[in-house]
């Protein structure tokens, strides 16, 4: 199997997963679990504090994307093809938002990955999202 923690450099040098900070935070089985700290620069909403979608939406695809890796045993850039995300909640101003992804099917072209992201301290689901991703074959990059 990958070393998951070191396929996350790749990911970690995608600009805008970088300057949001998100962090790969480990795997449950089939699940990848990763982590959008609270910060003052994701606030969508300045009079609440709560976190912008499209940064919960970076964190779910980013999420999903290590789901699919850790499901094939190597981490390479594969396109989004399809990223739905429910908002189902706001967050609470303040709060990391915690993202759980895993692979329901792979096939040698396409997989297919369901995911959520819920509230740090809490069990309330904040989006839910399902996604497929293109499966590339790449030469001689196999990390």
């Amino acid at each position: 199997m990958i070393d998951i923690a070191k396929g996350f450099e790749l990911f970690n040098q995608i600009p805008h997963v970088n300057f949001l900070g998100i962090m790969f935070e480990g795997v449950e089985g089939d699940e990848v679990i990763m982590r959008l700290p609270y910060s003052d620069k994701i606030i969508g909403n300045p009079e609440t504090g709560v976190i912008h979608g499209g940064s919960i939406t970076t964190l779910m695809d980013t999420c999903c994307g290590m789901a699919m890796a850790w499901a094939r045993g190597k981490v390479e850039p594969n396109p989004t093809l399809d990223l739905r995300i429910d908002h189902m909640t706001a967050a609470v101003a303040k709060r990391d938002i915690i993202a759980k992804a895993e692979a329901y099917r792979v096939t040698p072209s396409i997989a297919f990955i369901r995911g959520v992201a819920i509230e740090e301290g809490s069990e309330t689901i904040l989006a839910h999202a399902v996604a497929t991703f293109m499966i590339v074959k790449h030469r001689g990059l196999n990390t």
